[in-house]
């Protein structure tokens, strides 16, 4: 059963007198001299007021819906559309978003409070506290404007003036001048010059009827409480963490309004930047307690915006806005709706109208909707279920439209500005789902003779409260028709929405599946739970709530257990069933990566045989295939259960994707590990020239300058180049380095590119540093001594071994130049004789050609 109550459109202060005290909102005088009635239900356009105003504005109505009194910040008109006696110059300003609010003193039925703001102006702030003179604005001008572009040079803040509607023969007269109201730091060289932004409102306590006036300033927030005894000076002052530059006008241009509820204030920045197109505005919710006046815990709900004006829905749920931007030199305006019950407020912001013409003011009227200014096109746009989530509202641009009417200015933006205290609810309906009893039931009234009510579909019944079941789901227009004891009837409209029941139809068995080990749900199929629950029904919801009924925007990070889903009606949610979930945790095989596998092949078609093994090398010891179910899936969708066959072909040329899926047998928890099958081909690389140097000793061991043949071998990111001895010692830092060859005079290198992705992917090269003897270092080459004693060592001088094949014969001298001897390279060399004798010790020189063309001379010592 529903316990819902929905509060519809029939408001009344808790001070006011009984049963005619639903109407002080009913009219609405703006622009120039526009009006609209909407005690009839609906907004009837009527042409009695005599007031212009560009934006804020203010109507008072008695309990009949007879006008009191209305002002526009700067005047007051009274009953008969005069302006009021002491009205004439009220110190608010034309052009302020929310110039002026009029409050009813609690406990009095002839005393009224006119509360007004200045608009915030540079030039005068310049001058203060002189008066500022603008010669801009006295010269005449066209129009009806004309009358409106006065300012009086001062920046007034706020103020306020005591009207007594019975003073003035019944006409209304202020019978107290203009009271200010400290909002800022008197102390403060900057303040005193501005004193007040534009913003400007006010709402009753339900408990005691206290009234709380609200405007904000900078970064605080002051709050003024009205009761019987009159207005408090002293505001409760709540400080705010964004400010608005009380020097920047657009700063001090803006909204703020309390929440039917009571449960929430608002505010709007139209801050823009220099260039066109930008935007340093906002949109700020902040919590109320009607009860201190506090204001506490702010959101940013929207920055970077130029945000105007605001209202809350009838239940509070729901925040608009109005903002204006600037496309291709046109203005446009959006309307954003924020969910007031969302987890994330601010992510919740949807734009719901948008179109060309001026971000106009937003104001909820007496029948439950909320009306938008346009006066670009001339018309009062409607949203019809302000209530309902963005999706299902009805937005109607043209609600009531002024053609043939003349505006103040395609600019003039203003609606009246009311206590939002008079959105309070009169009718109270329970129990809206089809086949409930619903019951009517008449609050806040004394004195009621007789209530007649037509429920919508033929049904008459009397009483203050009725119950009636209907048959059918849809809207029904409800009347009352209200009768006191001393005679007055009224008549009242609204109209409720039966919303279908709805089913709820039982869910399998429900496994989260942990991948952590930590035992929490970390997946779970959350969608396939709810769809199981709603079936095929229509404008239904589902969520979840734990055993205490605490929302849970969602099952993951949960152990196992119970808990609820309920499926709702999206229209009505209070048409709703429950079942509950027990849910189970399972878990997935171990986290573990599936490196790509590579198959190395010279064959160009792309395609290519690949081992299966060698999947399941990478998951051995890893997932239990007696616990988890393993498959393959193609990138064609085609799946190979475990065990698999040895090999598979990729289908793709030269790769395919692969998803090994692990499955719990019983909670059906899985996870996927993707790689790809890829073919691939021996790396290019070209043959490598030996690289010859002339050798610089006699043993053949030296350095080679390595590096630049490193660097001279094309290497791809993929690949991987080595250089080994044919020993298979892996040498490649120190050919980047500068090899020193192991073996004399000559060595084979061996070079290997390979793919990184496959080791045995490679291909080899080889080539040769070798050393040659050179002319200037072949002197080495020939001994520098010998020692023919028979002794067994030395006995003979002959050229070294390593450069004798590329000599010519040796011929000896002494030191005065005579040939004593010829030696061929392949001899055994001389041996100190000549002409039978052997020489004496001395030094001797000796000559030969190198590779047959350069001459080698040198000197060596027959030595006993």
């Amino acid at each position: 059963m529903s316990k819902l109550f929905l509060f519809i459109g029939l408001f009344c202060l808790s001070y006011c007198s009984p049963v005619m005290a639903q109407l002080q909102a009913s009219k609405w005088y703006f622009n120039n001299k526009l009006g609209l009635d909407f005690s009839s239900g609906s907004p009837q356009q009527i042409n009695e007021s005599e007031m212009q105003a560009l934006e804020g504005c203010a109507v008072i109505s008695d309990a009949d819906g007879n006008v009191l009194l209305y002002s526009n910040g700067q005047q007051i008109w009274n009953k008969n559309h005069q302006i009021m006696s002491g009205g004439a110059n009220i110190l608010g300003h034309y052009s302020a978003t929310q110039s002026v609010l009029i409050v009813p003193k609690p406990g009095s039925s002839t005393i009224y409070y006119v509360f007004t703001t200045d608009r915030p102006s540079v030039s005068n702030a310049n001058v203060y506290p002189s008066q500022n003179y603008n010669p801009d604005l006295t010269n005449p001008l066209p129009g009806v404007l004309n009358q409106l572009l006065q300012d009086d040079g001062y920046n007034n803040g706020v103020n306020y003036v005591t009207v007594d509607i019975t003073a003035d023969n019944g006409n209304g007269a202020v019978i107290s001048g203009s009271t200010h109201l400290i909002t800022y730091d008197v102390n403060d060289n900057l303040e005193p010059r501005y004193k007040n932004s534009e913003r400007l409102t006010g709402i009753a306590d339900k408990v005691t009827g206290d009234i709380w006036v609200i405007s904000h300033f900078k970064d605080r927030f002051n709050a003024f409480k009205v009761t019987t005894a009159g207005v408090n000076p002293t505001p409760v002052i709540s400080p705010t963490i964004v400010t608005n530059s009380p020097t920047d006008f657009t700063s001090s241009l803006g909204s703020i309004k309390v929440s039917p509820d009571r449960k929430h204030i608002a505010m709007t920045s139209y801050l823009v930047g220099n260039d066109i197109g930008t935007y340093m505005g906002y949109v700020a919710l902040f919590d109320f307690d009607a009860a201190t006046g506090v204001i506490t815990n702010e959101q940013m709900l929207i920055e970077d915006v130029s945000a105007y004006s605001l209202e809350f829905s009838p239940d509070g749920s729901k925040l608009y806005a109005s903002m204006q931007y600037v496309e291709n030199e046109e203005a446009y305006y959006k309307i954003y709706q924020f969910d007031l019950e969302a987890t994330n407020i601010s992510a919740s912001g949807t734009i719901v109208n948008q179109s060309k013409g001026t971000c106009g003011a937003l104001q909820l009227a007496i029948d439950g909707k909320i009306y938008h200014l346009n006066p670009r096109f001339f018309a009062l746009a409607c949203i019809h279920n302000p209530n309902e989530q963005a999706q299902e509202l009805n937005y109607q641009w043209n609600e009531v439209n002024f053609f043939g009417e003349e505006l103040v200015s395609h600019f003039a933006t203003g609606l009246p500005n009311y206590l939002q205290s008079y959105f309070d609810s009169l009718i109270a309906v329970r129990n809206t789902c089809l086949g409930e009893e619903t019951i009517f039931t008449l609050e806040d009234l004394t004195d009621v003779l007789q209530v007649y009510w037509n429920l919508g579909d033929g049904t008459v019944v009397t009483g203050n409260t009725v119950q009636h079941t209907y048959m059918q789901p849809g809207s029904y227009l409800i009347g009352a028709t209200v009768t006191d004891v001393m005679g007055n009837v009224r008549n009242f409209k609204t109209e409720v929405f039966i919303a279908e029941d709805v089913q709820v139809f039982p869910v399998e068995k429900v496994y989260g599946c942990d991948t952590t080990g930590d035992g929490l749900i970390d997946f779970i199929d959350e969608k396939s739970i709810i769809e199981q629950a709603i079936g095929n029904q229509q404008n239904v919801e589902a969520q979840f709530y734990d055993e205490a009924g605490n929302y849970l925007p969602t099952l993951e990070q949960l152990e196992a257990g119970t808990y609820t889903l309920q499926v709702f009606n999206k229209k009505n949610k209070t048409c709703a069933k429950s079942i509950q979930l027990d849910i189970e945790v399972g878990s997935v095989a171990q986290q573990i990566e599936i490196d790509n596998i590579y198959v190395c092949t010279t064959d160009k078609t792309g395609y290519a045989t690949f081992s299966t093994q060698r999947i399941l090398e990478q998951v051995e010891g890893k997932i239990d295939t007696e616990k988890f179910q393993l498959k393959l899936v193609r990138n064609n969708g085609d799946e190979i259960a475990y065990p698999f066959p040895e090999s598979i072909q990729n289908l793709t040329r030269n790769y395919e994707k692969i998803s090994l899926v692990v499955t719990e047998g019983v909670s059906s928890c899985s996870e996927t590990y993707q790689f790809y099958l890829v073919v691939i081909a021996p790396p290019q690389l070209d043959e490598i020239e030996n690289n010859i140097q002339c050798a610089e000793n006699i043993t053949g061991i030296q350095k080679f300058p390595t590096r630049q043949i490193a660097e001279s071998i094309s290497v791809k990111t993929e690949e991987k180049l080595s250089f080994y001895t044919t020993t298979g010692e892996d040498i490649t830092e120190e050919m980047y380095a500068g090899y020193t060859i192991r073996q004399a005079f000559s060595e084979i290198i061996i070079v290997r590119l390979e793919n990184k992705n496959d080791k045995n992917c490679f291909t080899e090269r080889k080539f040769k540093l070798a050393l040659k003897i050179c002319k200037d270092k072949a002197a080495l080459f020939f001994p520098q001594f010998f020692t023919p004693n028979q002794d067994g060592y030395n006995d003979k001088w002959q050229a070294l071994p390593k450069i004798r094949p590329h000599i010519s014969t040796i011929k000896i001298f002494d030191r005065y130049g005579k040939l004593l001897a010829k030696i061929p390279p392949n001899s055994s060399g001389w041996d100190g004789i000549y002409n039978g004798k052997l020489m004496p010790k001395s030094s001797y020189w000796f000559s030969t050609r190198l590779y047959g063309k350069y001459e080698i001379k040198g000197h060596f010592a027959l030595l006993y």
